[in-house]
């Protein structure tokens, strides 16, 4: 996995760039697999090993011959485990320690693929067709994968019917009395599904695959509505996100090497949390808690990283992305928390965290005090509008040519109304001039530090062109804005008032 580190977040400051059913995945039949021939760098070993040697074989009818591959997941990756070949309508993977118990599949030559659970007995066999995996597949040997497709099957034939009880429905007119028929006679299948896994799952409590499917299995929105009839909207979502990872055994670290986790927790944090960084944070620290006591320090490591990699600036468009980032290397990525990451990243990281915590949107927008053209020195409070535009960028940035005069144009419009304080990054004295000049930025308040101390750890920059926007008692507004951005922005501000 990609763990968060010092050089993996130390980014260059001045760098130019543009900024419900079960979770659990069905491989799709044409899916093309990441195939690396190592596996990923991962701790998620302990746990997950076989009991013996691994042998196991699938026929295929139809199944033209050539290479097979046997793809495997850890967290976020996908990648090639080993690889063999179909041979009259036959494939054997064997290797005499086991593999990784997991979630996989097998890539066949026709660019199919063929999912597959690997517990702790690896010596199994099953026959199948090509073209009818969910349907045409006997298993013997492995109670994981004949519940496995038990299950498929009976999905398959659910969401048949269902589908043919909607188009029914469609074709009756809602409000009619065959509609409200059809209706029941749909929901009551629908909820039977609930009462067939749990019958599967009686046949092998202890097996991976009822922690693999249960995991995957998301809450019953009709058993919140019949618990709490008067939850409006809000709250039942409210409460669906808070029971989401009720079904998950964090004690079952196998599930970290299958796609379950990993679609559940995309979902949780982008689909169910909304896109904010105070309403980001509280999901990830209730999310955190599940498996922050010591006991679960893979899924601690996980979850953490994931969410610092994903919010962090570069890889959002979260107007004030940092807030989450200083959020979760503050509170996660300490010394003591942090065992996988060496002393010197940790401090890193601390760092970078408070190089972004005082420019956070709703904070006092720090002064900046640097030198104009004329050798004088100018400062951001000394300006007069009532809102500030604090625009960081390079002469030499694609992006900022193309931003800067989009931006001239707004204030020339505005400028009673909005200032422009313009500080140059990491360019000479010269090329700083002759941009101002070749723009026609003079109307800017133009200031150039060339060890860029002046903003060290007032206002962060990842990538150029950046802008802040500070309002009439200089409290940060809005900032990874684009000029059409910072005109509604204000506007809006001003609407307010």
């Amino acid at each position: 996995m990609r763990i968060v580190q010092l050089f993996l977040l130390s980014i260059l400051l001045t760098a130019c760039g543009a900024k419900d059913t079960t979770s659990e995945t069905s491989v799709s039949t044409s899916i093309a697999p990441v195939v690396s021939t190592e596996g990923p760098v991962s701790s998620i070993t302990s746990g997950t090993d076989p009991l013996g040697s691994a042998k196991f074989d699938i026929t295929v009818q139809n199944m033209a011959d050539g290479p097979a591959l046997l793809i495997g997941f850890v967290e976020t990756e996908q990648f090639r485990v080993d690889s063999s070949s179909v041979r009259n309508q036959k494939v054997t993977f064997s290797k005499k320690e086991g593999y990784e118990q997991g979630f996989y599949f097998v890539f066949f030559p026709d660019r199919t693929s063929f999912q597959l659970l690997l517990g702790e007995d690896q010596e199994f066999s099953i026959k199948t067709t090509a073209g009818n995996f969910s349907n045409a597949t006997t298993v013997e040997g492995s109670i994981d994968n004949e519940l496995f497709y038990e299950s498929l099957a009976y999905q398959v034939d659910l969401n048949s019917k269902v589908q043919s009880l909607s188009a029914e429905m469609q074709a009756a007119g809602e409000g009619s009395e065959q509609y409200e028929t059809l209706l029941q006679e749909r929901e009551s299948l629908i909820d039977g599904r609930e009462g067939y896994l749990a019958s599967l799952y009686a046949r092998a409590p202890e097996s991976f695959f009822t922690s693999f499917k249960s995991a995957g299995q998301n809450p019953n929105i009709n058993a919140i509505k019949e618990a709490n009839p008067t939850l409006d909207d809000a709250a039942q979502v409210k409460v669906y996100r808070m029971q989401f990872w009720n079904n998950v055994n964090f004690e079952d670290k196998r599930l970290l090497r299958t796609p379950v986790i990993m679609n559940k927790l995309k979902r949780y944090m982008t689909e169910l949390t909304v896109q904010l960084p105070d309403s980001i944070t509280k999901s990830a620290d209730q999310l955190i808690a599940n498996v922050n006591d010591g006991n679960h320090p893979e899924y601690f490591m996980f979850f953490v990283n994931w969410i610092a990699l994903n919010y962090q600036p570069t890889e959002t468009t979260l107007m004030d992305s940092e807030a989450v980032m200083v959020h979760m290397v503050q509170n996660y990525f300490t010394e003591e928390k942090a065992f996988w990451a060496q002393p010197g990243e940790v401090q890193g990281l601390q760092q970078r965290a408070s190089e972004m915590q005082a420019s956070l949107v709703g904070k006092k927008g720090p002064d900046v005090v640097s030198t104009g053209p004329d050798g004088k020195s100018y400062s951001i409070y000394q300006m007069k509008e009532p809102y500030i535009v604090v625009y960081m960028y390079n002469p030499e940035c694609e992006h900022c040519q193309e931003e800067t005069p989009l931006l001239k144009a707004y204030h020339d419009k505005n400028k009673k109304k909005v200032g422009v304080f313009a500080i140059a990054i990491d360019t000479d004295p010269t090329k700083w001039n002759n941009y101002i000049k070749k723009v026609g930025m003079q109307d800017f308040k133009n200031v150039h530090d060339p060890t860029n101390r002046s903003i060290y750890a007032k206002y962060f920059v990842d990538k150029t062109p950046e802008m802040y926007v500070l309002n009439r008692d200089r409290v940060i507004i809005g900032k990874n804005l684009k000029t059409f951005q910072v005109e509604q922005l204000i506007n809006s501000e001003e609407a307010k008032r």
